[in-house]
């Protein structure tokens, strides 16, 4: 018995390898399908055997949400396996109710729906709270994970979220900048970081300053294991720079 954990723990770390190394024979910012279904096959394969841990069930999760944003051209595509996603999500997080990490990929993966369906125009549908009162859960259980990532969620959802009377009285711009200057304070290198509070600075008219922090993002050094999620920020501050 003692055996076989081993066995399985040391299967388990070669996918989360394999993970760490997603990004290569990418072309441009689509990656190469093979190597994430690789991953994803593997992991199915452990929670088949019964070994679903805190950090297999992340993982996979982790591989099928970067399979939407870096493999699949096609929104339908997304959309049903981010319906699968989720699902699986609000299972894991039952099993595992205090592991932040899993209860982020949940806000991403709803999240990414909503910017498919349009959730965030389309405030009153629910989408939006559920994903804040997720973020402010996330904070609470490990406000430091992934790079102050709970801020960021609740910074985003201030600055993207209309603001309506009576229904959604929540949202602020303003807030949003406070919020995501919380996450930059502790990890001012990460790029993630230095987007987010560039978009707050613009949604808030503050461009010279916004433009400061959208070329920091181009000259910021991207993290070994999310090769392709900095190369997308980078690119979409290119984007923003045109504009501003």
């Amino acid at each position: 018995m003692h055996s076989g954990l081993l066995f399985s723990q040391s299967s388990l770390d070669k996918t989360i390898d394999l993970f760490n190394h997603r990004h290569e024979k990418a072309n441009g910012l689509i990656a190469d399908s093979t190597h994430i279904n690789k991953c994803i096959s593997a992991f199915e394969s452990e929670i088949r055997k019964g070994n679903v841990t805190e950090k297999c069930a992340l993982y996979y999760l982790l591989s099928l949400n970067f399979k939407v944003r870096f493999v699949y051209t096609n929104e339908k595509q997304k959309r049903n396996l981010l319906d699968r996603t989720i699902e699986l999500s609000e299972m894991y997080m039952k099993k595992f109710p205090s592991f932040g990490p899993i209860l982020f990929e949940y806000i991403t993966s709803v999240g990414l729906k909503a910017e498919l369906t349009g959730a965030f125009a389309n405030a009153t549908n629910g989408v939006v709270e559920k994903m804040r009162k997720s973020s402010l859960k996330l904070i609470q259980l490990d406000s430091m994970y992934y790079s102050c990532t709970g801020w960021k969620v609740l910074g985003i959802l201030n600055y993207k979220t209309p603001y309506i009377p009576l229904i959604i009285d929540w949202p602020s711009k303003t807030e949003a900048k406070k919020v995501l200057e919380k996450a930059l304070k502790y990890f001012p290198t990460d790029i993630a970081n230095n987007f987010y509070y560039a978009e707050a600075l613009k949604e808030n008219n503050e461009t010279e300053k916004a433009r400061i922090y959208f070329n920091l993002v181009l000259k910021l050094k991207k993290r070994e294991n999310a090769v392709l999620e900095d190369l997308d920020f980078q690119a979409r501050a290119k984007e923003h720079l045109k504009s501003l």
